[in-house]
């Protein structure tokens, strides 16, 4: 009977150890042929935010970013998520309307172009808020350059689409490349 328990108390505490320290990476796959870059990155035990600009640009002077922000253990939907964040850049920028692309519980995508607005300079972007393993994650698409933005359109709006959310239980069964993958 003591040889149960114990067995019972180390799958009991495998099991639990391996919950809490799961790791939760966003792999997105950038343009053949372009070098982006982290710009910035803060972690807290709530949420985690990631800007990536192409090499040699930073959060100040950028043509083109993706900005990554994850919620730890968010209540709402991805469409909730959408909502309120279309929401806070409307306000922001009320030049432009964001068109929904997709709307569902736990995957939303919408659009946009703005002109310049106040210190805002014109800019074109793809939103996107998923359900991820721990929360719910936005990542936004921003270009600077609107005919490049047309031009592009397509290949980005697959890039955003297609970014994965994966979840290991080990750290180092993780991708460790930052200019690819994010930890949140």
């Amino acid at each position: 009977m003591n040889k149960v328990l114990l067995y019972s108390l180390i799958i009991l505490i495998m099991l639990t150890t391996s919950i809490a320290y799961a790791y939760e990476t966003v792999i997105i796959k950038y343009p053949d042929g372009e070098l982006w870059e982290p710009a910035y990155y803060k972690q807290t035990t709530s949420e985690s935010i990631a800007q990536y600009t192409l090499k040699g640009e930073n959060t100040k002077k950028w043509t083109k970013t993706v900005i990554i922000h994850a919620y730890n253990d968010y209540i709402n939907t991805a469409r909730m998520l959408l909502g309120n964040v279309i929401e806070l850049n409307q306000r922001q920028n009320p030049t432009g309307k964001y068109t929904i692309i997709k709307n569902t519980t736990n995957d939303a995508i919408a659009i946009r172009c703005t002109n310049s607005y106040k210190q805002l300079s014109p800019q074109c972007e793809i939103l996107r808020a998923a359900k991820g393993h721990k929360g719910v994650i936005t990542i936004h698409y921003i270009n600077k350059n609107i005919s490049n933005y047309k031009e592009t359109y397509d290949d980005w709006y697959d890039i955003i689409k297609k970014a994965i959310f994966y979840e290991s239980y080990f750290r180092n069964d993780r991708i460790l490349n930052k200019s690819l993958y994010l930890e949140l």
